[in-house]
């Protein structure tokens, strides 16, 4: 919802009627404390001073200088001559009251600071109706050189009629709150210039009538203008064609005019939804791009309406948003951004890219991302970002009869009149067309895969992604119908499930890289619950190594019977690493055997049982479990002399548990698995 504007029938009424009210609670025209009232023509302050006011001045200079500080009111003037009042200000300004802290009449110019002055500051702090930091009467200027601040939603500054703006590079600070201009009709025009890159402007600009603005700084807030009698004119340059993409030179906001506008953008910007050009259709605006222009922001699409014509140059980039739309029907500023241009033309070159937000999107689905109702000329000299590697948005009869299109690294170029389309819902046929794109899937995700290459540089896509890859998208049918999770996902939006989690995951999928994907399919592969298998069987092995040693240390000079006890610990310090894949596991060890000896100078054999514990960390899919082993054990040993035969019989029952945690982009699920294990082992010597 664009901002509230001002309106007034004439700005210089508004300004009589703040300044009067003003001077009704103010002192007399004598200044106390740190201002010396030189003569009605000069007042200079170099100390700390109280509020003032001379409704009379005239062709008056007010100088502030640095290090003084003045508390607001300070008002002079309401002359509706052509003789200036002019404020320079080296020092401090400020106000907290429901009043401008500076207050000017007509042909005024408020100097905040000066070259190689920026330590100056206009500031106010005031939230309710009527505060700010400056008002001027009408054919006013402000040039700022320094901090020039007002609560949010008040004005920063408010000018009458035909007002003049500079926020110039040097400015220290962030100019925040609003920048309102009055009425500007016929020969009056207001402007607005803002140089300030390192800072720049977070409040909004309003204006109503004529204006001409130039913006080769940051601007962060809104600009919205108004008609007065559908005759106005906007004149709006973003960025400075001398240096094209300069950092720094970004609008990002709402950008909402009613008048006739003329748009050119060198720089950066961010059109959110709300933005319109020339909405009340008086005359031809038009748009031109040789920058960078964004319609929409992050995750949100917009619907630019230009009531007349656009015209990318060969060096501007048109970027789009995408969004998946579920079982609705994309539509234009919802699910997707879309360029209008109402009554009038487009003509096309520079690149096209496309932000596709992850989600899931139907085959075939269509996106018409420009239309105009009188036809579209020229082309792309590249697409990037349609293409990813299991599903793409193909340009309407792109590589269709003479639409020979060329697709490297997945950048679209070499277009020729592709995604061109006739758009039927045009009101006027023939004349209306869409740059329409189709949404078009991957064969399968192991063909996708496999396109990027089995054990090379630098995906090396190993068999098994192969292999997880082929169980969730395994096939096409003979009549073109996915199978496996694509053809789940599928049903489940015709059958409007949208909590289906097969929807979110083939989304997320699909939007992959392919080494993302790659990371995706080992953290849902199963090959990570062998490393518990692996670790059971060695707590069964270290059991039979245990009694085997005790077999082999059997030293006694008589026969000798007991009991023994022994423990086992064990601590990964650093963590085995799989060289294939750079996967790490890193497992702990407790162990509890006892057993009886019956044992002699040449014999020993016994019963032992053994209690341990294995936990185990799997990095894919951040995988932790547990294994536990619970054995039985008969032994022995008999030494012949020269010969030594021994064995065991062992018998083990194991359990493992395992949990996994499996991301993908906006979708988290668990999943857990246990086994059992019981094992005979026999070993002999």
């Amino acid at each position: 919802m664009a901002p509230t504007v001002l309106r007034s029938r004439r700005a210089h009424r508004i300004a009589f009627a703040a300044l009067s009210a003003s001077a009704a609670f103010l002192p007399g025209v004598a200044w106390a404390d740190g201002c010396v009232v030189a003569s009605p023509t000069a007042i200079n302050c170099t100390g700390a001073s109280s509020n003032y006011s001379n409704l009379a001045a005239t062709g008056t200079t007010v100088t502030v200088a640095s290090g003084a500080t003045v508390s607001a009111p300070l008002v002079i003037g309401t002359n509706s001559g052509s003789v200036d009042n002019v404020l320079s200000n080296s020092g401090t300004i400020s106000g907290s009251g429901a009043a401008y802290t500076v207050q000017f009449g007509d042909h005024s110019t408020i100097n905040n600071g000066a070259t190689g002055v920026t330590t100056a500051a206009i500031t106010s702090t005031g939230t309710t109706t009527g505060a700010g930091a400056i008002y001027l009467g009408n054919f006013g200027t402000v040039n700022n050189y320094g901090t020039l601040s007002a609560a949010a939603a008040t004005n920063a500054v408010q000018f009458g009629t035909a007002g003049t703006f500079v926020n110039e590079a040097v400015a220290p600070a962030v100019v925040s709150g609003n920048i309102s201009f009055g009425q500007s009709i016929g020969a009056d025009v207001s402007s607005f210039t803002n140089n300030n890159t390192a800072f720049g402007i977070t409040g909004n600009v309003f204006a109503i009538g004529n204006i001409t603005a130039t913006n080769a700084g940051l601007l962060t807030g809104n600009f919205v203008q108004s008609t007065v009698n559908s005759a106005g004119l906007v004149t709006f340059v973003n960025g400075d064609s001398a240096h094209p993409l300069a950092t720094g030179m970004t609008f990002t906001g709402i950008f909402a005019t009613q008048d006739v506008t003329n748009l050119t953008n060198y720089g950066s910007m961010f059109l959110y939804a709300g933005s319109t050009i020339g909405s009340a259709q008086t005359g031809t605006s038009s748009v031109t791009n040789n920058g960078s222009l964004t319609i929409g922001t992050g995750t949100s699409a917009a619907l630019l309406n230009i009531n007349g014509n656009f015209t990318q140059g060969s060096g501007g980039t048109l970027n789009m948003i995408v969004l998946p739309s579920g079982v609705s029907a994309a539509t234009a500023g919802t699910t997707f951004s879309q360029l209008n241009a109402v009554g009038g033309t487009m003509a096309l070159d520079g690149k096209l890219a496309l932000n596709i937000t992850p989600g899931y999107y139907t085959t075939g689905a269509t996106f018409n991302l420009l239309t105009a109702d009188q036809g579209i000329t020229g082309q792309f000299s590249s697409i990037t970002g349609a293409v990813l590697p299991f599903i793409k948005f193909v340009p309407t009869g792109c590589g269709v009869g003479g639409n020979l299109c060329t697709l490297t690294d997945g950048t679209y170029s070499a277009l020729g009149t592709a995604g061109i389309v006739y758009n039927p819902s045009a009101v006027t046929p023939g004349s209306p067309q869409a740059y329409q794109f189709t949404v078009a899937r991957t064969a399968t995700y192991h063909d996708a895969l496999v396109t990027a290459g089995v054990g090379s540089t630098p995906t090396v896509v190993t068999t098994n992604q192969l292999a997880i890859a082929q169980g969730i998208f395994p096939t096409l049918s003979n009549t073109g119908v996915a199978s496996g999770l694509v053809k789940t996902a599928s049903d489940a939006v015709t059958a409007n499930d949208l909590t289906n989690d097969a929807i979110a995951f083939a989304g997320e999928i699909d939007v992959l890289s392919i080494v993302q994907a790659q990371e995706f399919l080992d953290s849902v592969s199963p090959e990570g619950y062998l490393a518990y298998r692996t670790a059971l069987h060695d707590q069964a092995n270290a059991f039979t190594r245990s009694i085997a040693l005790r077999m082999d240390d059997q030293n006694s000079s008589h026969d000798e019977d007991g009991w023994w006890f022994n423990t086992q610990v064990e601590n990964e310090i650093q963590s085995n690493a799989n060289t294939t894949n750079g996967y790490r596991t890193r497992d702990s060890l407790l162990g509890f055997l006892a057993g009886y000896d019956f044992s002699g100078p040449h014999h020993v054999y016994g019963l032992a049982l053994n209690l341990s514990w294995d936990t185990l960390s799997y990095a894919p899919g951040s995988m932790h479990g547990h294994n536990r082993d619970f054995a039985l054990a008969a032994y022995g040993a008999y030494d012949l002399g020269p010969l030594v035969f021994s064995g065991q019989a062992a018998y083990n029952m194991g359990h493992l548990g395992a949990g996994k945690t499996i991301t993908l982009g906006s979708v988290t699920r668990s999943a857990h698995g246990s086994a059992g294990e019981h094992l005979l082992k026999l070993t002999g010597n």
